[in-house]
């Protein structure tokens, strides 16, 4: 079914001839480069401004002009609204396909979180009040952490991916409003390897208002830390007994990863899964930005019986997103809030509200990725 839709998306777009070799990669049907700038031009179509109502003509002001009839009022139509439940089930399934997940909940949270990540204002900054680290974590290696973590960087935005990075190409990339991911947080800061700066960075951008600076030119410039970051590693930084690292996890959502059964090959991230990735990173900017502008920020989530302080905070943004999608997500969000964070159960949850759930999620996470179409 995957390669058929695959297939059906190249027809789309034209396969390439044998002559088409010498031709650029933008110019040759099917090439990365082709269908890529295909989705963008589809983006930018839609994000184009509306051509105004009337043509602007420049006047010699010594000539008169007379004055014209009013006219019947013209209406502009809105642009259409993204329908954010769709793309969040869409998520979800490429999400599903792509790797295989400790739970449901989890993929739930991975969904919610690449979302919430598209929620910028004006200068580019997250319109949340607190901007929760997303933790890969398994107690052996080869577990899969790394994997999950570059699939939901690639629906982020400008996601990109750091080990063994500077303290100066850290703060670049948050300057450019980069999501990044950094691996090997065990290695990093690990016992007798700790890494103070980067442990300061990633507490610091967990809250709007936090600086560092640099001098440009002679010119001091401050550069915002608040971002979203998605880390991986061992669970023995969770372990960890500084205080720096004891906050840091404290300002995570951690997911726990188990190891793959036997013999899983997980599907290759090649140029078309990358295609649909950067096509739903799109979909998922063009929604939140739409979020932004009704208000989502300012919106203050009903949460489940009994949440303390701290995952109220890490989760509001997810659950923000979750209730401006409607249908189940808003109690899909909640079951994964109590669930990551080891409680049990939905408040108040029966028999049959959870196997509609179930039922969703299910139904979802079996659908294979295939080219999101308008709407």
């Amino acid at each position: 079914m995957m390669r058929g839709m695959i297939n059906q998306a190249l027809r789309e777009a034209g396969r390439p001839s044998a002559s088409a070799s010498a031709r650029p990669a933008a110019e040759v049907p099917g090439s990365t480069t082709y269908i890529r700038n295909q989705w963008q031009a589809r983006i930018n179509q839609a994000l184009a401004p509306k051509p105004s109502a009337r043509a602007q003509v420049a006047v010699p002001e010594a000539q008169a002009v007379a004055q014209p009839a009013a006219g019947p009022a013209v209406t502009l139509a809105a642009p259409a609204q993204i329908d954010g439940d769709r793309v969040l089930k869409q998520v979800y399934g490429y999400l599903g396909y792509m790797a295989i997940w400790p739970s449901q909940w989890a993929q739930v949270t991975a969904a919610l979180y690449a979302a919430h990540a598209h929620a910028r204002g004006e200068d580019g900054l997250p319109v949340w009040q607190y901007e929760p680290r997303l933790f890969f974590t398994s107690r052996q290696g080869g577990s899969g952490k790394s994997w999950l973590a570059r699939q939901v960087a690639s629906l982020c935005p400008d996601g990109k991916g750091l080990v063994e990075m500077t303290k100066a190409s850290l703060i670049d990339l948050i300057a450019q409003h980069a999501t990044v991911t950094i691996g090997e947080m065990d290695v990093l800061v690990g016992s007798g390897k700790r890494t103070q700066w980067l442990t300061g960075i990633a507490n610091a951008g967990y809250e709007p208002d936090r600086m560092t600076s640099r001098k440009v030119n002679g010119k001091v410039k401050e550069i915002p830390l608040f971002a979203p970051m998605i880390l991986d590693g061992l669970d023995s930084v969770i372990h960890q007994t500084g205080e720096d690292l004891k906050t840091l996890m404290s300002r995570c959502i951690i997911v726990h990863v188990q190891r793959a059964p036997e013999g899983y090959r997980p599907p290759r991230f090649d140029r078309e899964k990358r295609a649909i990735a950067a096509a739903l990173n799109g979909r998922l900017a063009r929604w939140m930005a739409q979020e932004v502008e009704d208000g989502i920020g300012d919106h203050i989530p009903e949460l489940p019986e009994g949440v303390g302080n701290r995952p109220a905070a890490l989760w509001e943004p997810l659950l923000a997103v979750a209730d401006a999608a409607g249908g189940v997500w808003p109690a899909l969000a909640r079951g994964a809030l109590e669930r990551i964070e080891s409680a049990t159960g939905l408040p108040g949850e029966d028999e049959a509200a959870e196997a509609r759930i179930d039922s969703a999620l299910d139904s979802w996470g079996a659908q294979e990725p295939s080219w999101p179409d308008g709407g």
